[in-house]
């Protein structure tokens, strides 16, 4: 009986190949394995392009809607707010009332500071002439003299013509006087103040002499200066039994200073008094320091006239020697004059 190998030898000489149907079925399952690679690496494939094909649309899609929200953003800037018509009306109308009062000629006056006395001669210029209590004979002398008669001719015309006048009955003669007074009112020059011209005359020339607002920043500068330069000469001294320290200087440079409420201070020729501007401001400041220093300072004073006896039974009694003497003297050259009233007996 022949074995596997000698038939498997037979086999070979026969030239045939026993393996033969194995490798076509494993080529054939290789060949069908290698299709379904290739499929999935080419749907893979198609997958990824399609992926990158939609996400290059998307951002297109995003980069123009981008865009195009700034050019919305751009078209719906917001507009400034219109004023309703009726408020600018309103607005214009309270312009021009304004206007009305400030071109007033006693509103003038008024803000050029005029006295009282001075807005009774403006109010009377500006009315004009009272002729209402003027007679015919002066208003008809005033016409012929206007007419430009003098001298005989116009004693002539006047004569006759009031001679007419007393002619007349009563009541013609007041007529007559009241149709001349109103007719002259009528023509009597308004309008026209000399007093209001000289007024604002005077104002504007003040006016012009006044400070700009750079120049009253120097002016503070320079007396912040002087203020800063005396007290710093000051510091760490004792003033009225006060010491005057640094940070007070400060305060009284930075809190008390202003140029506008310094003019106490100030003489006739523009000069600032930093010496009196700053006791006064420490005074103010250390009031009651300085008030209990000099009260103490007074009892001390006052000891000194007091003389202590021995009394009969033992007790000690005291002897002050004319009080109202010490009290004055507790006084004398310990405060200024001002404060020395506010002192206790």
């Amino acid at each position: 009986m022949d074995t596997l190998d000698d038939l498997l030898d037979r086999a070979k000489d026969l030239g045939l190949n026993p393996n033969k149907e194995v490798e076509v079925e494993k080529t054939e399952t290789e060949k069908v394995e290698t299709e379904k690679v290739e499929e999935v690496v080419e749907e893979t494939t198609e997958t990824t392009e399609a992926t990158e094909t939609e996400t290059e649309k998307k951002e297109e899609e995003t980069e123009g809607l981008f865009f195009e929200l700034l050019k919305d953003a751009k078209k719906e800037e917001p507009k400034p707010t219109e004023v309703p018509a009726e408020v600018l009306a309103e607005l214009e109308t309270y312009k021009n009332k304004l206007a009305a009062i400030e071109s007033d000629p006693l509103v003038k006056a008024v803000m050029a500071e005029a006295t009282k006395e001075q807005l009774v001669a403006i109010a009377a210029e500006l009315n004009g002439k009272d002729y209402s209590k003027s007679s015919y004979k002066d208003l008809i002398e005033m016409e012929i003299r206007n007419e430009g008669f003098e001298g005989e001719e116009l004693e002539s015309q006047l004569e006759s013509i009031m001679e007419s006048f007393e002619n007349m009955l009563p009541f013609e003669r007041k007529r007559a006087e009241k149709a001349l007074q109103e007719k002259f009112q009528k023509e009597a020059k308004k309008g026209e103040s000399p007093t209001l011209a000289a007024l604002e005359a005077a104002y504007q020339e003040k006016v012009a002499k006044m400070p700009k607002p750079e120049d009253i920043q120097k002016i503070a500068e320079v007396e912040k200066s002087e203020i800063k330069t005396l007290g710093s000469k000051l510091v760490g001294k004792s003033l009225y039994g006060v010491e005057f320290t640094n940070d007070l200087l400060q305060e009284i440079i930075e809190k008390e200073y202003d140029v506008n409420k310094v003019t106490e201070y100030v003489d006739k020729e523009g000069n600032f008094d930093a010496a009196s501007f700053i006791e006064k401001k420490f005074i103010t400041k250390n009031f009651a320091k300085i008030i209990e220093g000099a009260k103490e300072q007074g009892r001390k004073e006052a000891n000194k006239g007091t003389a202590v006896t021995q009394g009969t039974r033992g007790r000690t009694t005291s002897v002050t020697a004319n009080p109202a003497s010490a009290s004055k003297a507790n006084k004398e050259g310990l405060l200024p004059d001002y404060l020395l009233e506010r002192l206790p007996d």
